[in-house]
């Protein structure tokens, strides 16, 4: 399954692409499941981001691994791949582009595409990743505000 949501910040590109870092990471997380982050290396090639969910009932861990880092004729963009992820995704690809819009503003787009280990789990998943994606709008908005 795929999904794309696209926000608009009132700061330049590049100023968004050099604070795409672990202080933005931990304010995006959402307030369910509580996450702690566990390592942070950065968006380069390679990078590992490791983090371990709080289900409450239960924990998971989730570690994604930096694939791509790069610049297209639109923007600059990193790619995480999900290499050990929690029991209900089986694939996880997730795409942040920045890209420079209009008298200085950016334009940040999350294109993530995600897999259950049953397909008919992805359906059910869709909304509650679609809404953790939601969550981050307004923060990427206060943050990246003049």
């Amino acid at each position: 399954m795929e999904l794309k949501i696209q926000t608009t910040v009132q700061r330049d590109h590049l100023y968004v692409w050099q604070n795409f870092n672990q202080t933005l990471f931990e304010k995006l997380s959402p307030p369910f499941p509580k996450a702690k982050l566990i390592q942070y290396d950065g968006n380069e090639v390679g990078c590992k981001v490791d983090i371990e969910l709080d289900f409450l009932i239960f924990k998971n861990r989730w570690l994604s691994v930096i694939t791509e880092n790069g610049e297209t004729k639109n923007g600059l963009y990193f790619r995480d791949q999900g290499e050990k992820l929690p029991f209900f995704l089986g694939k996880w690809s997730h795409k942040h582009i920045i890209e420079p819009y209009q008298n200085g503003q950016t334009i940040i787009k999350d294109e993530v595409s995600f897999e259950a280990p049953i397909p008919w789990l992805s359906f059910l998943l869709y909304p509650l990743i679609w809404g953790q994606f939601l969550w981050r709008i307004p923060i990427y908005k206060r943050t990246f505000s003049k």
